[in-house]
This record gives structure tokens, sequence and C-alpha cells, in this order.
């Protein structure tokens, strides 16, 4: 394992130099869990870096993002968004994306926020992470059937990211911000593509290798050990739009749907 992760390390150092090259300051949209960590602290031994935590009143964001950062000790600032924010950003981000579909509405709404209100103009994503090293809850099912089955399917997964990363480019781009998503560096999708599956999931355990490399970065235990929460969740943002569209007597997708239709 260590000769590995000594090798993953050097793969993300290089990321996150070529993703930063020639910039002096970053914004690191950061939920202070295990991918958003790895980034920030890897840039930050190169530029100076901002952190940025979006998220409704009391999310569970927040509170992980504020105990993280007496570690990282970098500039941390809260967006805090309400019910009108979240309305009139579905509205513009389906504008912006030509895309309607509620997950990708649902987690874009993060990165929406982030963008339009970060001074910086580079934004450091750790998008990617749970593709590449096991970091989704369905990736155990797929890992009981066989090890086969768990590396076809994040392949298809890594694949399909790619495929679709300019809805995510597409809104930073309008806020004038340019976005890298260091994890998708192609030195790093080879590597991990060729990793013996029980490096990153293994048991109930998930994204081994990363949380391990995160360990030998000095990171803190509490923080590289994290449980996952999908952002749209741990925001606080779908709880809202769950209860927009309550209150309207539809489900998220017809909520969303109504939205993205033309006015007559």
């Amino acid at each position: 394992m260590k000769k590995f992760t000594d090798q993953l390390l050097v793969l993300i150092d290089k990321a996150v130099k070529r993703s930063i090259h020639g910039v002096d300051k970053v914004a690191v949209p950061f939920s202070g869990g295990l991918d958003s960590a790895v980034i920030a602290h890897t840039a930050g031994k190169y530029t100076d870096v901002y952190l940025y935590t979006v998220g409704i009143k009391n999310c569970y964001d927040f509170g992980k993002a504020e105990a993280a950062t007496d570690f990282f000790r970098l500039p941390f600032k809260k967006i805090i968004i309400n019910n009108e924010d979240i309305k009139r950003a579905i509205i513009e981000l389906i504008e912006i994306t030509n895309q309607s579909n509620p997950v990708k509405i649902s987690f874009g709404l993060a990165l929406y926020f982030a963008a339009k209100n970060i001074e910086e103009e580079i934004l450091l994503s750790g998008q990617g992470a749970d593709e590449l090293f096991g970091g989704y809850a369905r990736y155990l099912d797929y890992l009981e059937v066989s090890s086969d089955l768990l590396q076809e399917e994040m392949k298809k997964d890594v694949k399909m990211l790619i495929n679709n990363i300019s809805f995510e480019k597409a809104i930073a781009e309008h806020f004038g911000k340019k976005l890298f998503l260091p994890f998708l560096d192609n030195a790093l999708i080879d590597f991990c593509s060729s990793l013996p599956v029980e490096y990153k999931v293994q048991g109930k355990e998930r994204k081994i290798i990363l949380r391990e490399a995160a360990k030998t970065m000095g990171i803190p235990h509490e923080i590289a050990y994290a449980p996952k929460k999908a952002v749209q969740y741990s925001s606080g943002i779908m709880k809202i739009i769950k209860k927009m569209a309550k209150e309207k007597n539809m489900s998220v997708k017809e909520y969303i749907d109504k939205t993205s239709a033309p006015k007559r």
C-alpha cells in the first residue's frame, strides 16, 4: 500500500501544480471533508488558498468546515443562502446550462453560489475523487457481486463525469471564473484505473488509498475519515428544494420542470 500511496501523492501534487501554474490565489469550494481537504492542503504549498463553504443557515457543511479550519488556518468564508436565493438560482442555472435534470441542478447549485460570490478567478474543486477512489455507497453493492464489476462501473462513472464536465465549467464561466479539477488529471485517472480494487473499496471501507494519502499529508484523522455526504444534502440545498416543491404539491422533478418551462 505504501508504494502506491507515495505514487498517488506525487500525482496529486503534480495535478494541482498544473492547475494553478502562474496563479497567485485560488478559491476552493470546501466541505471540510476528504476531497476538498486534499486539494486545499496541496494547493496551499504553492499559492494562496481561500476556502468557501455554501449552505443554508446551520447546515451540516458549515459545522464540518469550521472545525477543519483549525487545521488549515486558511482564510475561510461561509456563503449563506436562503429559500429565495435558491429559487432564483434554479431559474438562472437552467438558463446558464440548458439543463433541467433535478440531480444536476441540485448538485450544481453549490458551485453556482460559490462562483457567484468568490473574488478569485480560479476555482479548484475536489470533484472526481468519488468516481476514482470508490466513494459512493452503491459501489459496495457492486463489490458484493465481483471486483471486476466494481472496476467496470467506476470506469463508466469516470467517463460519464468527464463527458459532463462542461456543465460545471459553464457555471464557472458564466461568472467569469475558471474551474479546474485536479483529480481528473489524465495521469491520475490512468493510475487509479490500474489500481487493485482493494486499495479503493474493501469490506465497508471506501476511498481507502486516498484516506491513506491524506493521513500521510498530515491531514487529521477526523477530516481524512469524515463520512461522505452529497453536497446537495450536506449544504441543505435539497432540503429547501423539496420544501418548495411540497408547498406546490409537486415532486422535485415536477417543480424543476415547471421552473424551466417558458412563461406564457
